[in-house]
């Protein structure tokens, strides 16, 4: 077996923050914000830095706004006095990778008037962060301080690496977010998985209570095992019951009223969606994990699929929920040293996957010309993977 790389995930670690000074934290943000424009402006502006690297810029932005210790005058003065440097620098950064982007896009009017990001803290500005509390530098409005505040809602892996944290401000509550980095269990390339015998898990995606079927396939293209995720038919009942109570909502006070029309419904469908694509994803790595696969196949759906098929089922059904599955599974399956590929669905319902004879549907089962018999689902799976497994099994010749 190859020697498997040392590589890493970052992942992000939630916390809800809670403090006496709320307010203070967002005149901090306040701060930052117009210090971030500040800097995003004066980026723009000098058009002769645009192709250097990012320390080199920020060296060259802090001489034409700081006064140095040779106390000369400088060009561009930061209006703001006794601004610590770290919380300088994060400004600055944002405001480079906002700038940067900017000058990508083509075709843009104006540059962005005015910043409400969340505040990025850099060494200096933060200290003591467990999974309970963390101490942060804040302005008060005339000052900066130290406060402590308090942590709840996850936690920090013991020895865990903790990158730069991250205030985020919503519409009720003010967010940590924390990025941890995590070691990959398993790094190895796609080749060398397959060149020692690596599983593939191949992943079809229904309309019915299995939202997803998955089958291990080995090398060859045997299948070894296969399951059922379930829980479609619950996922359309909840989400259907929030529509309904939209619906008489609008038929109570009518459509179009404000921009804010059933916010709390909207919101309400949006977490039923998340949470269960959050499930159903964290079962698809468990499966991998439990049976030793290490590649997921996912099913790459045509233009004419996802143009009529998708809008027939709706925005709220168990098959529509496969795009918020997927984008969960590419950093979930990572993490657990997991790879991810997506491959063409064409045909894979026609043929056994066990003799290669013509099937015919029965429902949910097939019957093949040869007598084979199952369930359709799996019987795609399966064609899924084997075709895969074999495929690259021609390339790693």
């Amino acid at each position: 077996m190859a020697e498997k790389k040392d590589c890493y995930a970052i992942v992000t670690k939630r916390f809800q923050l809670r403090t006496a000074h709320v307010c203070w934290l967002k005149e901090t943000q306040r701060i930052y914000n117009e210090i971030l424009h500040f800097y995003y402006m004066l980026f723009l502006e000098k058009t002769e830095l645009h192709g250097l690297g990012n320390q080199k810029l920020m060296r060259e932005l802090e001489c034409l706004s700081i006064v140095g210790r040779d106390k000369k005058p400088v060009e561009y003065p930061l209006p703001w006095k006794g601004v610590p440097l770290y919380f300088r620098r994060a400004a600055i950064n944002t405001a480079l990778a906002a700038g940067k982007s900017y000058l990508s896009r083509e075709g843009q009017e104006q540059p962005t008037a005015a910043f409400s990001a969340g505040v990025t803290l850099y060494k200096g500005t933060y200290r003591e962060l467990t999974s309970h509390s963390i101490e942060i530098k804040v302005y008060d409005g005339e000052r900066w301080r130290w406060i402590r505040c308090r942590l709840s809602g996850n936690t920090i892996p013991e020895g865990a690496r903790c990158l730069s944290p991250r205030l985020v401000f919503g519409e009720r509550q003010v967010e940590l977010h924390v990025p941890v980095q995590k070691n990959v269990p398993d790094g190895r390339t796609l080749k060398e998985r397959m060149g020692n015998g690596m599983k593939i898990c191949s992943v079809q995606f229904t309309n019915r209570d299995a939202i997803a079927v998955c089958c291990v396939v080995d090398g060859p293209g045997c299948l070894r095992a296969v399951r059922f995720l379930k829980g479609g038919k619950n996922y359309a009942h909840r989400c259907r019951k929030v529509l309904e109570k939209i619906n008489i909502s609008k038929k109570a006070v009518g459509e179009k009223r404000g921009k804010n029309d059933n916010k709390r419904y909207w919101r309400k469908l949006k977490q039923i969606s998340n949470d269960e694509a959050h499930q159903i994803s964290r079962q698809i790595i468990d499966f991998c994990v439990e049976t030793g696969a290490g590649v997921i196949l996912l099913p790459k759906y045509s233009k004419e699929f996802t143009k009529y098929v998708m809008a027939a089922v709706g925005n709220w059904s168990p098959l529509h929920l496969n795009y918020q599955i997927r984008s969960q599974l590419k950093y979930k399956a990572w993490q657990a040293g997991i790879l991810i590929l997506e491959s063409e669905v064409h045909d894979i319902d026609r043929y056994c996957a066990l003799c290669g004879g013509i099937v015919r549907k029965q429902g949910e089962l097939f019957v093949c010309e040869n007598g084979h018999r199952g369930n359709r689902r799996v019987n795609a799976a399966w064609n899924l993977g084997k075709r895969t497994a074999q495929s690259l099994s021609k390339h790693m010749l």
